[in-house]
């Protein structure tokens, strides 16, 4: 005879018809199992249960979540062609409405213009159509989800066609669930200062008040512009906008234009402008044409000119803020970017992009107008896509799938 078990080894005597019992994966266990599926799938199992939409959605838990780079929106032309999508992954149905009807059809919309990314939101300028000065303001959209938000403008209001805004929008989902916009005021000549009023402040030649911008910000938390604040750059004077704007550290940061015989700069500020910082950039390195975050990291794309049709491009990698070390991570000759054995113009190529995640970088040749990938570690060239004309503002598209407080309306 074999003896029996303990009471709680004994199989239930009346166990439930039909019922069976299945072992619940701990959080981290699913949350690594969540991070190896592409995102929309994944924003899908946020429909399971509470526990799963709560897991999804924790933005701590949610940096284990590969943010993929799905494609590219071109835009800011004058004919409003700011409906242009490349979708890296070729898929036959499209990722996202790349004409954004579901803003364009709203009756209080009137023009959009395309000004940035950050994160899976998109930003756009807003204004009547029948004025391109006459602003209205902003407005923040979410591709994936078509939810959409606008902001009254800033106050401020262009003095002639020589003054220019830039703006750019921050938002992390994995520090909070709002956005802000950075804007800043210069014109030709540099920066202009203004007043909480909007007025213009008189420039009585002081060497210490170059470089010197207005800086104004919004918060989707308060829903409210604030003023007010300067930061001062010295002799280098402009912001150049199209050489790219990187969040990294929860910092945005650009490249700004100098006076001659002076090296470029970096400037970093944090999202409220309650920090700024300059990065030295060493001459020694080139001419920066790109600035841009891969893996966690700020990174420069720069050309060493040697002739006129002769120059390398150059990949550098910011590995200590503190020191300011640049370390070279790639080197290649725009020769062999051109596909062509004879020469190769430097300036005859437009980069777009560093890709957040891999050893890749975007250019358009001018002479091709072909989206093209280069991957620095296997030095293999593809062409992606025919662009078609010149766009002044390109930026990545990272989907976002949840939805979010500070983006209230829905199509």
């Amino acid at each position: 005879m074999v003896s029996g078990g303990s009471e709680t080894d004994r199989p239930d005597p009346n166990p439930k018809r039909g019922e069976v019992t299945v072992a619940c994966p701990s959080d981290d266990t699913l949350v690594e199992i969540l991070s190896r599926l592409p995102p929309k799938p994944r924003f899908r199992f946020k429909c399971v249960s509470k526990p799963w939409r709560d897991l999804i959605a924790d933005r701590l838990r949610c940096r284990k979540f590969p943010q993929t780079l799905e494609g590219f929106f071109f835009g800011g032309t004058d004919d409003e062609k700011y409906g242009n999508f490349v979708d890296l992954l070729g898929r036959p149905s499209p990722l996202v409405d790349a004409s954004f009807s579901f803003l364009t059809k709203q009756p209080e919309i009137e023009k959009i213009n395309l000004l940035g990314s950050c994160n899976g939101l998109v930003l756009f300028g807003h204004g009547r159509a029948s004025d391109i000065y006459d602003s209205l303001g902003y407005i923040v959209c979410n591709p994936a989800t078509e939810q959409w938000v606008a902001m009254t403008r800033s106050g401020w209001t262009p003095f002639d066609d020589s003054e220019v805004i830039c703006t750019y929008l921050i938002f992390d989902p994995t520090v909070s669930s709002h956005f802000e916009l950075v804007q800043f005021t210069q014109d030709d000549e540099g920066v202009i200062l203004i007043d909480d009023e909007g007025v213009m402040l008189n420039d009585d030649g002081d060497d210490d008040d170059k470089g010197a911008m207005e800086v104004r910000t919004y918060s989707s938390e308060s829903r409210v512009w604030s003023g007010g604040k300067t930061i001062k750059l010295g002799a280098h004077r402009r912001i150049l906008s199209y050489l790219g704007s990187p969040l990294v550290n929860g910092m945005l940061h650009f490249n700004v234009g100098h006076e001659y015989g002076k090296e470029d700069r970096i400037v970093a500020v944090d999202r409220e402008v309650k920090k700024c910082r300059n990065i030295h950039w060493p001459e020694k390195h080139g001419e920066i044409i790109l600035v841009g975050q891969s893996q966690g990291l700020l990174h420069c794309i720069s050309r060493h000119t040697k002739t006129i049709e002769t120059a390398d491009l150059s990949v550098w990698v910011l590995v200590d803020y503190d020191t300011e070390e640049w370390v070279l991570k790639h080197s290649v000759s725009f020769a062999h970017l051109s596909g062509k054995s004879g020469r190769a113009h430097a300036f005859s190529f437009c980069f777009v992009s560093i890709h957040p995640h891999r050893n890749m970088v975007f250019f358009v040749p001018s002479e091709s107008q072909k989206l093209m990938s280069y991957d620095m570690d296997s030095k293999e060239m593809c062409v992606l896509c025919t662009v078609g004309c010149d766009y002044p503002y390109v930026t990545q598209y990272v989907p976002y799938f949840s939805e979010s407080p500070a983006l209230g309306r829905k199509h």
